[in-house]
């Protein structure tokens, strides 16, 4: 039966549960921990870790037809996980793996609460497999967090009705990832996630900026690459990796 691993303070949550992966550890099995030392993001960079967070890598083993579009189903299973827990906001999903706060009331931008990690581990004679990472910030305080991002951020417990506490909510979010593998894994979970997932993407129908070409963000294909109609018309540009810089009126 697979098992959740409790750390106080770690490394890594994403580096213990890849090496349990590589030894043979089961699908579903999650690493948690309260906080990190060493938490990475996407594409290399540091993912801040304080005290008040919920940090969880699970090893996931589907067949590889999942993986493209693991992360934002798990973005989309984060979201009906949580907007219970917050309901003084709103939870959206940022492509292509962040999770936001707006607030449900007033003009304030919205303030990312979370990401998704997905690390997909290839070896020879083994199947593939995929790690998936998520960090929360729960009940964090913001001046744990670097001053250029202390604007950014933002706790669920800052939109909710009753006390938080972290690591009463690492059972739910685990549950919420292999439940995210689980759709995927499927044809008909792969084929109706888009429609699923674009009433809660983040700047639908926004100008956006990519690699710097401006268009309006249309929301996402069949295999999680963001769609963005540019200025000059012709079919929506498909965008597969880097950022989209949003604009929030």
């Amino acid at each position: 039966m697979p098992r959740t691993i409790s750390y106080s303070v770690v490394s890594s949550t994403q580096e213990v549960a890849v090496r349990l992966a590589k030894e043979g550890a089961p699908h579903g099995t999650a690493v948690t921990a309260e906080s990190q030392l060493l938490g990475r993001g996407r594409e290399g960079r540091t993912w801040v870790s304080p005290k008040g967070g919920l940090y969880t890598s699970v090893v996931l083993r589907p067949e590889p037809t999942a993986f493209p579009l693991l992360s934002l189903a798990v973005g989309l299973e984060l979201k009906r996980t949580l907007s219970p827990l917050a309901p003084k906001a709103r939870v959206v999903v940022k492509w292509p793996n962040d999770l936001l706060l707006a607030p449900a009331e007033g003009t304030t931008a919205p303030r990312k609460t979370g990401g998704v990690l997905t690390d997909i581990v290839t070896r020879p004679g083994i199947s593939a497999f995929a790690v998936v990472g998520v960090g929360l910030n729960v009940d964090c305080n913001r001046n744990d967090f670097p001053p250029a991002l202390q604007g950014q951020v933002a706790s669920l417990q800052e939109f909710s009705d009753r006390s938080l506490v972290p690591g009463e909510l690492g059972e739910s979010v685990v549950d919420a990832v292999v439940r995210a593998c689980n759709l995927v894994s499927t044809p008909e979970g792969r084929e109706g996630l888009p429609s699923a997932l674009q009433p809660h993407l983040f700047g639908v129908g926004s100008e956006v900026t990519v690699e710097g070409t401006r268009g309006t963000f249309q929301g996402i294909g069949q295999e999680g690459e963001a769609l963005v109609q540019l200025q000059g018309g012709g079919p929506p540009r498909s965008v597969r990796a880097g950022e989209l810089s949003i604009e929030v009126p």
